[in-house]
Formats: C-alpha cells, structure tokens, sequence
C-alpha cells in the first residue's frame, strides 16, 4: 500500500532544502461521528461522608448502548456547600462541615453536547473527639 507524501521546500538564505513529508492523517471529524453521550455512569452510589473525610467520585460517560465513550472529558464542579466541602478536578470530594456539597458532574466528546448531572454528597458530623462522664 502507498502512503500519499509531499515535498516541503525550506529556503534560507542562498541554501535550500528539500524533504519528503508523509502526508498527515485527516481530523478525527472527517474520520468519524464521535460516540453521543447519553448519560453518566457516577460511582459511589452511596454519597454520604463524614467531616474530615474524603471520597473518589469515578464517572463514566455511556451511550445509547450503554457502552462506555472513551476519550469523554469529564469536569466537577460544586454548586455550593463551599464550607461543607469542595470538590477538585479530579473528582475527589473533601468534607470540611456537615451539611451536603452540591456537585455537577459534565461529561462531552469533541464535537458532541455536553450531558450534566447533579449530585448531592451528605457530609455528616466525625466521630466523637472525647467521651466525658459526669458525675465521676
């Protein structure tokens, strides 16, 4: 099979150089439609953590199949709650108080709409620093 070249001609000065170049490959938007996303696949389903805490958000974007979209760019970002916690790029939610983190979590290909979802993650109260009984 032959691959189509072309010639590249690069003058400098009194010099000139030639080089044959394999032409390049054509945008992924005239190979193909990329997958639509249908909906998110947010893992855990159980969303409550209590202060101090941490908890990975995994997302996968699925289509219409159900079957998951490689390469979909995924974004999380809180909607309030910011004394209660944050959520970082990477999904990670941290708990700062109790109360609840709204989250919205968007997943797009190139060239498709993004799909959003919101979520909610329940912060509730740690665990008891000290135990006092009174009367001794």
């Amino acid at each position: 099979m032959h691959t189509p070249s072309f010639t590249l001609r690069i003058a400098i000065g009194l010099a000139a150089m030639s080089l044959a170049l394999p032409s390049l490959p054509r945008p992924l938007s005239a190979q193909a439609t990329p997958q639509a996303v249908e909906r998110l696949r947010i893992t855990p389903a159980a969303r409550t953590i209590a202060v101090g805490d941490s908890l990975l958000l995994t997302v996968q974007a699925v289509d219409s199949r159900g079957q998951a979209i490689p390469g979909a760019i995924v974004r999380f970002n809180a909607q309030g709650g910011r004394f209660q916690g944050a959520v970082d790029s990477l999904g990670w939610v941290r708990a700062g108080a109790p109360g609840t983190v709204p989250i919205a979590v968007t997943a797009m290909v190139p060239g498709g709409r993004p799909i959003v979802e919101k979520i909610e993650v329940r912060i509730t109260p740690g665990p008891a620093a000290r135990v006092v009984v009174t009367p001794r």
